[in-house]
Formats: C-alpha cells, structure tokens, sequence
C-alpha cells in the first residue's frame, strides 16, 4: 500500500496487476483495523492503511498480512492522462492507470510533470503551510443545541455527528459519527415531555438520541447530551477532510460561522473549535 500526503488517498497495488485508490474521505471513518491475531513474522497494520486493510477483505486477500512496518519517504508525483506515477525509496516508479491497473518502470523521463500542489485551502482560513487539505464539500445540514454539546446532520449521506462537551476542565471533548444506516432502522423516538425550556429531539436526531450509545463513553447519547436547548434549525454545511495516516481532522461548519474540528489519530478521538 501506498499513502499519498498531499490529499490522503491510500493506493491498493497487488501482485496480480490490480489497482485501486481510498480516497480518504472513504476510510477515516472507518473503525481502526478490527483484525488481530497476525501470524508469526507478520505485522497488524494501523492507521489509515489499517482502516483500509481490516475493514474490506477483498484488500487481506489481496495483500495478505503485512511482511514489514509502513515506511515514511519523500517522493514525487506526476500525473499525465489520468496516470499516475510515483517514484519509490529504489528509483524505479509505480503507474497507477486509470483502467485499475499497475506497473513498475525504471525512472520515468519521458513524462512532462504536472506539478502536484495543494489545489484547495481551509475553507475557513486555517494556513496550508505543510497540510494539504480535501476540497471542501457543501450541503444541506441541521443543526441543534443541547445542554452538553450539539448534533449536525449532513444531507448529503445523511450521517449525524454527535459533539459532546468536555466532562470538566482540561478533559477532552468527544464526538460520535453515525451513517444513515445507523439509526434509519429505528422508529422515531416516543414522545416525552422535556423540562421546562427544553425540546425533544424529532427526526434523525430523536432516533440517535433516543437508541444509541456513545461508543468513545459507553453513555446513551441522551445521557451525554442531555435535553435539547432549541428545536433543530435548517442552514448550509461546509465539510472538509485533512489528514495523514496517523490521523485525520474533518472541519464542519456550524449556523453562526463557528468550525468544529472532529480529531481521530494518536491522541484519541476528541474535538476543537478550529474556529
């Protein structure tokens, strides 16, 4: 497997010939690789090239188990006609071709080099100086406040996060990432009369908030957030991914400008204000 700094995406090369890319949009939010037990002499990969191994067996049976630990280099990329070639740590070069295949050639001269920039910046203003982030993505959202954190919900997949406050000072704050999938199998939550000043989630929201648990605090997300503080409101969403193998941030735009920004790496899984 191959990761590509620049934008993230993670590229699949098997013995046989074949090819296939991860954007990193289709794998950070992946589980971690939920595959143990590795043969002797053989590596469990991690990180991104971990969520891409352990959560599509197609890739474990391609690949099989890793025989060495990931490698960092600099590298150059050249793209000409929708083929891609990178040069390895030996001087000979991978193409990647757009018909899902792939070669090894010694040291390409013949390609005119199409030089590989940062094509998109923080929508929000966040410096690229060493970062390349994905393009940004808008769509239809909803928004709602609650007494511990708030929920989003993206039209576009109609996933739903979940960001809960800090606990107490100097503690992480946490967040939670549902697909559609996740709570579309459950009937709307009965209802409950809130608090004086409170609301009842409805919709997506009551669904999350009434079935399903925190899988970072192994709370119900009712008990995390809370009653809401205001009905759910209606505006357009900005979502935009950066991150390396380690680690990826997806940046999400809140109804009065505010980013938060949903950390998954090292350190855990927790969230800022990235603005």
């Amino acid at each position: 497997m191959v990761w590509r700094a620049d934008n993230g995406t993670i590229y699949v090369l098997s013995d046989s010939g074949r090819a296939f890319s991860y954007s990193i949009t289709a794998y950070s939010s992946l589980p971690d690789n939920p595959i143990f037990g590795n043969p002797p002499s053989r590596l469990r990969p991690i990180f991104g090239f971990g969520k891409v191994w352990g959560n599509n067996a197609s890739v474990r049976d391609l690949l099989g188990w890793p025989v060495l630990p990931e490698i960092g280099f600099n590298t150059t990329v050249l793209v000409q006609n929708a083929t891609i070639f990178i040069t390895e740590l030996d001087g000979s070069v991978i193409q990647i071709n757009h018909n899902g295949t792939w070669t090894r050639n010694g040291p390409v001269s013949s390609v005119t080099p199409t030089p590989v920039v940062c094509p998109h910046p923080f929508f929000f203003g966040m410096p690229t100086d060493d970062i390349c982030p994905g393009a940004p993505v808008t769509t239809q959202a909803a928004y709602q406040p609650y007494e511990r954190g708030f929920m989003i919900w993206l039209a576009d997949a109609g996933d739903i996060w979940v960001f809960v406050n800090a606990p107490a000072p100097n503690r992480f704050a946490t967040y939670a990432h549902f697909s559609e999938s996740d709570y579309a199998r459950f009937a709307d939550a009965p209802p409950q009369p809130p608090p004086p000043g409170r609301f009842q989630p409805i919709n997506g929201f009551g669904r999350v908030w009434h079935n399903l648990n925190n899988y970072l605090t192994g709370s119900t997300i009712r008990a995390d957030l809370g009653w809401a503080t205001a009905p759910e409101s209606s505006y357009t969403a900005t979502r935009q991914v950066w991150g390396r193998t380690s680690h990826v941030h997806v940046y999400l735009s809140l109804p009065d400008g505010r980013v938060a920004d949903a950390y998954q790496g090292l350190a855990g899984i927790n969230w800022t204000w990235a603005k």
